[in-house]
């Protein structure tokens, strides 16, 4: 192990007896001190098992047999079992909820410490600089349970930080926060690499974001390392399979199309600033096409009518200011904002978990008012973000036929249904398996097919990706796209990746503190930059490329493909 190595992976193969944790393979990998190191993967790939495998989690939680070394700090994984480790690794997850200990911001940072039975004075101070070390010392008696995902985030990193950890490994947590979470999240990632020598490994899903503040990143298939180097390096010259299984940036997608097409650029960029400075020097001009025509209801009738709606969840509290909108039958409306914007506690009045303070909901024709939560489940199928929210049954197949079993459906009918969305959803091969032996983002795919069994003539997806690979997530919604285009199923998708709702939504609605700002044509709402920076909100990357290189554009650029040199 060399001395710039504080982390190495050695010929490793860790099999796991559960299905819920994927495998790794004759795996070998070095990081090395201070770096920022980024991993992202396909689905299966073993990348949040490499996360367990750093402290020891696996197999020492997981179970499984252990081949080979992983070695921390000079200690062998196999021989220091996790609370050792956890003296020199933090480790956070993708569900803050789940780590939290206590009440207060203060009781959870302060709890491992505590168990370490260090002095009180040394308690507080640890305490007090871990949470200002994430910027949330102004909020140490702030109830948990008060906090906006980013900064419920930013608490599980401070108690983390407290036992004054040397590696931080921070596993998929970014799945369900907003921009600004996301942003926030990685600041002070690198404020605690930078200013502290932390070494920092991040698993996520959005290479724009990886290759913005990661040093080198590896790309994990099936549990072996597929690639591995700076951003420059691996992600121009992924295969094809890859690419289509990992999301590269979009400036990258771009100009690798524009180079293979002949065009004459030195090289293929990975961020935006570096790909708006060769663009500019190229001498080259580009031009934007038409929209997109996507799920927009033209002629339809209104499926939904919302009327001046206010919802208070109590006297201080007042979540919605008097929105009011029409939804067509057909459309594809992704529901945008920030956290705590209002976008939930809107979709929840379609199906009847809300009722308005004032003003009226209409779906299909009727007011909620007078419609029993059961007989809207007929019309509206809701999938909540968190899919363990909504499981229950010991089995996918049990799961995904509660809701048309309870509806009335013949079991020939139900069957049908069952082994049409399973095969759809990848999930044929699960049927008998207990849902909580899956992945997070297999469940998640459990979660969406039981409201799809049910028929609805109208689908709300609350952030419908989280857990999801890049592959899972593309042909999950590339279905849902289907069941749009070809069934006039009306989607109502909330989802804060704006790359994700640029390529599946033909309309968006923006929410911002409670009030509608923005609803329209994607490509018209994407242009609108006060309505997005008063829901704190980015557009995708090509989006703002597009808009500093092409002057005057009058509508956003939704993907590579839109552009065009002109010639």
């Amino acid at each position: 192990m060399s001395e710039q190595d504080i982390i190495q992976f050695q010929e490793v193969t860790l099999e796991i007896p559960s299905a819920k944790f994927e495998n790794l393979f004759d795996l070998s990998l070095s990081i090395r001190r201070g770096e920022f190191f980024g991993l992202c993967g396909t689905p299966r790939s073993g990348a949040q098992t490499l996360c367990l495998a750093i402290n020891g989690l696996a197999p020492h939680a997981t179970g499984g047999k252990l081949c080979g070394h992983v070695v921390v700090k000079g200690l062998d994984t196999r021989e220091h079992p996790p609370k050792q480790l956890a003296l020199h690794v933090g480790i956070v997850f993708d569900d803050p909820e789940g780590q939290f200990l206590g009440m207060t911001v203060e009781d959870h940072v302060s709890f491992a410490p505590e168990n370490l039975n260090l002095p009180v004075p040394e308690i507080y101070q640890r305490v007090e600089w871990a949470l200002n070390a994430v910027g949330m010392l102004g909020m140490r008696k702030r109830l948990l349970t008060d906090l906006s995902g980013g900064q419920k985030q930013r608490v599980a990193i401070a108690a983390a930080l407290a036992m004054h950890p040397d590696i931080l490994v921070l596993s998929d947590v970014t799945f369900a926060l907003d921009p600004v979470g996301a942003n926030e999240v990685y600041t002070v990632a690198r404020r605690l690499n930078t200013e502290l020598g932390m070494t920092v490994i991040i698993l996520d899903q959005d290479t724009e974001k990886l290759c913005e503040y990661c040093d080198r990143v590896a790309i994990l298939d099936a549990g072996r390392i597929a690639a591995v180097g700076t951003p420059e390096e691996i992600f121009p010259a992924l295969s094809a399979r890859l690419r289509a299984a990992i999301r590269v940036p979009q400036v990258t997608e771009l100009f690798a199309a524009m180079r293979a097409g002949g065009a004459p650029l030195e090289r293929i960029p990975v961020k935006l600033e570096d790909a708006v400075a060769l663009w500019q020097r190229s001498g080259l001009a580009l031009a934007a096409a038409n929209g997109n025509g996507r799920g927009n209801g033209s002629g339809a009738e209104p499926v939904i009518q919302i009327r001046d709606l206010v919802y208070c969840y109590s006297a201080q509290i007042r979540a919605l200011n008097g929105i009011s909108l029409e939804i067509k039958r057909g459309e594809f409306v992704g529901l945008i904002g920030q956290n705590g914007s209002g976008k939930t506690t809107l979709v929840k009045h379609l199906i009847g978990l809300l009722t308005p303070t004032s003003g009226d909901v209409i779906v299909n024709g009727q007011d909620t008012r007078g419609l029993s939560i059961g007989s809207l489940a007929r019309i509206v199928g809701y999938v909540f973000q968190n899919p363990d929210h909504q499981i229950f049954t010991s089995s996918v197949r049990q799961e995904l036929s509660y809701g048309p079993t309870n509806l009335g459906i013949a079991p020939e009918e139900i069957e049908a249904r069952v082994t049409r969305v399973a095969t759809a959803l990848g999930l044929v091969e699960h049927l008998d398996t207990d849902p909580y032996q899956l992945s997070r983002g297999e469940r998640q795919r459990v979660a969406i097919g039981s409201i799809l069994t049910m028929g609805p003539k109208i689908l709300v997806l609350d952030e419908p990706t989280t857990g999801l690979y890049t592959e899972e997530t593309r042909e999950t919604l590339d279905y849902i796209r289907r069941l749009n285009e070809q069934e006039k199923l009306t989607i109502i998708m909330i989802s804060h990746d704006m790359r994700l709702v640029s390529e599946y939504c033909g309309r968006v609605v923006v929410l911002a503190d409670g009030d509608l700002v923005a609803d329209g044509r994607i490509e018209q709402v994407f242009a609108n930059q006060a309505a997005l920076a008063r829901a704190s909100l980015y557009p995708p990357q090509i989006t703002q490329f597009a808009g500093r290189v092409i002057p005057h554009l009058d509508r956003a650029v939704l993907s590579p493909q839109g552009l065009s040199i002109v010639r």
